[in-house]
């Protein structure tokens, strides 16, 4: 075994993708742990079934999901993770692509994620920090818990505020982002952040590219970094591509056609 991988997932069926991620970790020698609040019907076998509770209870974490959106109920179910427990956590989009032992020497990792460099959204940051794997070599670091009470804080903010005041989706991704000015400012010294190409190399605004059989080309002022698949994983980006893109099973030789292929899955109720 090389380690363990942790994952949540809310709900009582796993989507293709989902599946397709965790067995990639299995198939590279990981123990895939799996958090849950209810049985999940089409686990892959050899995953490791785990209570959420034991983290966060269940009425917690449904209650923020309910009121300030799954995305970040999960968000802070992972900070509260990392303190409790440590070790690797990743997002049940990411694609395990190689081993991450040589990142274990770090007391902490975060991933990141490339920016546009042109259109309303342009940036002056060649990245941003973002949360789609995270590594914690001991318990009880001071950073995730400073993380998840700026979140509870927010949280607790709207529900003094009452009906009609919730976070967006996407409150979680900016909480974490405070993490780079943290470093910058010295407030943290142990920290790695990993390269985009490490985990996030399929940039979010070429998801209907990748999952479509279409070509990537430059887009909103960045060149794609082709192969796509290399680095420790590549983030596939679940809720735009089963959205946004209408895709759960792959499109026949798309680049998610080939990057799945290989591994043998469980397809339950799809």
């Amino acid at each position: 075994m090389k380690g363990i991988i942790n994952g949540l997932w809310i709900g009582n069926k796993l989507s293709f993708m989902s599946q397709s991620c965790i067995q990639s970790w299995l198939d590279l020698g990981y123990e895939f742990r799996l958090w849950v609040y209810e049985p999940v019907v089409n686990v892959p076998e050899g995953v490791s079934i785990y209570m959420g509770d034991e983290i966060m209870n269940k009425e917690e974490v449904y209650n923020i999901a309910e009121n300030n959106h799954i995305l970040n109920s999960a968000d802070q179910f992972r900070l509260m993770l990392m303190y409790k427990r440590g070790g690797w956590y990743v997002d049940l989009d990411c694609f395990g692509l190689s081993l991450l032992t040589d990142l274990e020497s770090n007391e902490i990792v975060i991933s990141t994620e490339r920016t546009m460099k042109s259109g309303a959204y342009k940036s002056k940051l060649d990245y941003r920090v973002s949360n789609q794997m995270l590594y914690s070599k001991n318990t009880n670091e001071k950073l995730w818990l400073d993380l998840y009470n700026l979140m509870n804080n927010k949280i607790k903010l709207n529900e003094k505020l009452g009906e009609g005041h919730k976070m967006g989706k996407l409150e979680g991704m900016k909480i974490i982002c405070k993490v780079d000015n943290w470093i910058k400012k010295g407030k943290y010294t142990n920290i790695k952040l990993l390269c985009p190409s490490e985990v996030c190399n399929l940039d979010w605004w070429n998801t209907n590219e990748y999952f479509n059989n279409k070509p990537i080309k430059k887009k909103w002022g960045v060149e794609p970094n082709l192969p796509l698949e290399q680095g420790y994983a590549i983030h596939l980006w679940h809720s735009l591509a089963t959205k946004k893109s209408n895709i759960n099973l792959p499109v026949e030789n798309s680049c998610y056609d080939r990057l799945t292929k290989n591994h043998q899955l469980i397809f339950l109720d799809q």
